[in-house]
């Protein structure tokens, strides 16, 4: 995964590697890679940081992302 591969999350931000993100039920987190290539549609794997899921890593669509401001 290199910086130029993208995705955009539900409001239509950029999202890249290493961006912090938040997700409604699983918390807040780094997105370790995006995935363009399994599925139709883009999902992340995002280490999360913060909430009851901390030190978990999920993969889930991108559109149920947004981008945090730190």
């Amino acid at each position: 995964m290199t910086q130029k591969e993208k995705t955009f999350d539900k409001n239509n931000k950029i999202i890249r590697p290493g961006d912090i993100v938040e997700h409604f039920k699983f918390g807040k987190g780094f997105v370790n890679k995006i995935d363009l290539k399994t599925y139709s549609i883009p999902f992340l794997i995002v280490d999360i940081e913060t909430g009851k899921f901390k030190g978990e890593t999920i993969y889930r669509d991108a559109s149920e992302f947004k981008v945090s401001a730190v």
